[in-house]
Formats: structure tokens, sequence, C-alpha cells
């Protein structure tokens, strides 16, 4: 449904009355996972502005005794057959390589469904050790002491997890958000692009935007078209070889 609709814009008379808004996976991760979406993001799409980014964070069950990175991987290290990792999205595949990579440490990968509640279920019950999962999704699990954050791959702390700290400032070089924008089809003119830009940018100050999108764990992120641009290379980057590398195929 999702390559469906962004078809469709691609499609559209490039006029400005036709705008997408879309995660970050229709750059950075779909063009790898699927053998042809009938459009090419990168060429059919220009980018407006960002809109708003998220974390993700890594869950251990409460059985486990460790609270902090450090304990959970010297855990993983001396554990006697390799710890589960629960992962329900592109991304979460994509950090469960790269801190099995950038940790040194050796884990077994468990897919599960985008959405799947067995994700949290599984880690309740112990028949997974951790999960690496949006923030929006696993605050309500976490806000009912029902598992434990351990770190963030945000760049900073963030207040809605205050004393969780990030990946980075627990020895482990992990930094990444997810995050969803405005495009419209290529060839729109550069007036009308600015235009939406700029009423995209007024629209992410507002303090009830800002309060909305906290509500979903997420802050507002704005800027330029170059610097959605940016973000989107620097992102594919990162995602090609490691979904490559893993052998992800949409199902």
């Amino acid at each position: 449904g999702g390559n469906l609709g962004i078809d469709t814009v691609a499609k559209s008379p490039a006029d400005g009355y036709t705008v997408l808004c879309t995660g970050n996976a229709t750059h950075i991760s779909n063009p790898f996972l699927y053998e042809n979406q009938g459009f090419d993001p990168q060429k059919d799409l220009a980018p407006v502005a960002a809109i708003a980014g998220t974390g993700y964070v890594l869950l251990a069950g409460n059985k486990h005794k460790g609270k902090s990175l450090a304990d959970i991987l010297a855990m993983v290290k001396s554990a006697p057959k390799p710890m589960t990792v629960g992962v329900a999205s592109a991304t979460a595949h994509v950090l469960f390589g790269m801190l099995t990579d950038t940790a040194k440490v050796k884990l077994e990968r468990v897919p599960y469904a985008t959405g799947n509640a067995a994700l949290f279920t599984d880690l309740m019950r112990g028949d997974t050790d951790f999960v690496i999962e949006a923030l929006p999704s696993a605050m309500a699990p976490i806000n009912n002491g029902q598992v434990t954050p351990i770190a963030i791959t945000n760049p900073a702390r963030t207040s809605f997890l205050p004393g969780v700290p990030t990946f980075k400032e627990s020895g482990v070089d992990m930094t990444l958000i997810g995050w969803n924008a405005f495009y419209v089809p290529t060839g729109t003119p550069p007036e009308i692009v600015a235009t939406l830009n700029r009423v995209a940018n007024v629209a992410l100050k507002d303090p009830e935007v800002t309060k909305r999108f906290a509500n979903v764990a997420s802050e507002p992120i704005g800027g330029s078209p170059a610097q959605l641009e940016s973000m989107i290379k620097s992102d594919r980057a990162l995602f090609e070889p490691r979904i490559k590398a893993l052998g992800l195929k949409a199902q």
C-alpha cells in the first residue's frame, strides 16, 4: 500500500499541489529490499523538508540483572551460546548489524513482522533476551515496567527517557534516528519547493506541533531541502551495505 501511494505521488503533476509525507524507509531501505518498486525515489521525488525524528532503544527482559550496556555486553560475551535479539523493521535489522560489529559480540537475530505484538510479549516472557525497537513503540512497555531500556541510538539523551544513556555515551559508537519528511514530484518549480519548505518549518516551530510529536516520542527536525538530501545520502550509505550483507528482502 505504501509503495502504491508513493508511486502515485511520483507520477503526479509537478505543480506543488501533491505532497508526499513518508518515512525514511522510502529512500534508505526499501530500494534495497524490493526488486521493483515501479519508481525511483532518488529520481522521482524532490526533497522539501524533514519533519520529525525518533531514536531506537535496546531493551532487555526484566529477568536479566544487567541494567547498563556494559553489563549486557559482558553477559553476552560470557554466555554459552548466542543470546537473542528481536527485530521488526529494516532499521532494527541494520542496528543489530551495527551493534554486533561495533561491540564485537555474537548475537542471534530473531526477525518479527512489523507491528507484531509478539516482539514484546516474547521479550517479557524471556523467549528472547533483547529487542531493538523504535521509541514510539517501546515507550508503553517501558513505562509499564515490563522491559528495561538499556541504551538509545539518539545523538544525545532524550527527555522521553532522561535516565537512559546513548549508545555512544555507553562506549559503543552507534548513532541513528528514524525520520519522516515531505517530498514533491521531481520537476516542481524551485519557488514552490521553497514556499512549501518555509511553511513546513514555521509549522514545526509551533508548540502544539512539538507537543503532538512528543506524544509519540519524536522531535521536530525541519531544515532545508539540501539538509534533507544530505540526511538521505548519509543514511543510504549506511543502510545499503548492511541490508545486502544481512540478505534482507521484503516479504
